[in-house]
């Protein structure tokens, strides 16, 4: 009877255990991209008016750690003028990866825009 009950319990907490220990893996790469996306951005909103633009950023890459952490990596950064203001910019990063299973995950998308500052 003994036997019985701690095979039931171990059927239960063995995947219970793989189930949190996924989910935990899942959390920490998110919270990688976020914090990679957000200094991809830093970056970006902190270049000249002037060298915001695509051939620039299409020269910026995830950090090596980024690229160990989140399998097949994925980072896009798009400049364009925002269509109702003039000397504006909007920056668009979205960073998405692979989970354990081989499918995207949902990507982490962050956008900012940047005006040129009048001169005094």
């Amino acid at each position: 009877m003994a036997g019985v009950l701690l095979m039931t319990v171990s059927m239960i907490v063995v995947p219970a255990i793989y189930w949190v220990h996924r989910e935990r893996r899942q959390t920490e790469r998110r919270q990688i991209a976020i914090v990679e996306v957000e200094n991809l951005m830093e970056r970006t909103v902190a270049l000249p008016f002037d060298e915001v633009r695509q051939s620039t950023v299409d020269k910026f890459a995830l950090s090596e750690s980024a690229v160990r952490q989140l399998p097949d990596a994925s980072l896009q950064i798009k400049i364009s003028n925002a269509d109702d203001v003039k000397q504006m910019k909007k920056i668009q990063i979205q960073l998405d990866w692979k989970n354990q299973q081989g499918i995207r995950e949902m990507p982490v998308n962050l956008t900012s825009w940047v005006c040129l500052k009048e001169q005094k």
